[in-house]
């Protein structure tokens, strides 16, 4: 491989590529190369790279990161997407990557090659999941922890640990829902004692589920 994709390869490892120019990527190159990287060379090698899948995403979405392949069969690069609430609902979703985490596929505890690849990041804050029961492992989830959230679900968010976007802030909650009182309830599972969410099941028209939990790192 040439030094320039091994050096973007890095970079993708510190920075969204699909944000930075050409010539920014140059710049950066430089640092790590110690000699000039003209933008189109930059442009070339970048190019090169997504060719081969060794980075995926798009620059036109603004979001290039490397895939599972570029990092070899042990790791695996994770978007960081920011926070969700294990607690009081304060911190707001936001819709784009903050940055990248290289995890082994192994700690995942995941073995589809295609889940990993869809997979992002929140990191939790709170303590109201810290009894939660999550994946084969039963690991719960503490502050400062990173879960795992695959956003393809069947649609049956029932009895599933999810991430529900009410009013622009991230939940973690253990979804329940209650057909014999027209309610959906947002569990918490905690050794402390924290409030549950209740909603009338029409409500759901106003929530957004982001994904299911199917993981946790450990922080």
């Amino acid at each position: 491989m040439h030094d320039v994709q091994k050096a973007l390869l890095q970079l993708a490892n510190e920075h969204n590529l699909g944000k930075l120019s050409y010539g920014e990527m140059g710049d950066l190159l430089e640092k790590k190369l110690g000699y000039k990287v003209h933008k189109q060379t930059a442009k070339h090698h970048f190019e090169q790279l997504l060719k081969r899948q060794m980075l995926t995403g798009s620059k036109k979405k603004a979001d290039v990161r490397p895939s599972s392949v570029a990092v070899s069969g042990l790791l695996f690069s994770l978007p960081i997407m920011g926070n969700a609430n294990c607690g009081e609902a304060l911190e707001l979703a936001e819709d784009k990557v903050q940055g990248y985490m290289q995890i082994s596929k192994r700690l995942s505890r995941i073995e589809s090659e295609s889940q990993l690849r869809r997979l992002f990041g929140l990191r939790a804050v709170g303590e109201s999941m810290n009894a939660a029961q999550i994946g084969a492992s039963k690991l719960p989830i503490d502050d400062g922890d990173i879960v795992l959230v695959d956003p393809q679900f069947n649609g049956n968010s029932h009895n599933k640990y999810m991430v529900a976007v009410i009013d622009g802030a991230a939940n973690i909650k253990r979804v329940v829902h209650d057909a014999k009182h027209n309610r959906v309830v947002l569990h918490s599972e905690s050794t402390k004692k924290y409030s549950d969410i209740h909603l009338h099941k029409d409500d759901l028209d106003h929530v957004v589920f982001s994904g299911q939990v199917v993981g946790v790192i450990k922080g």
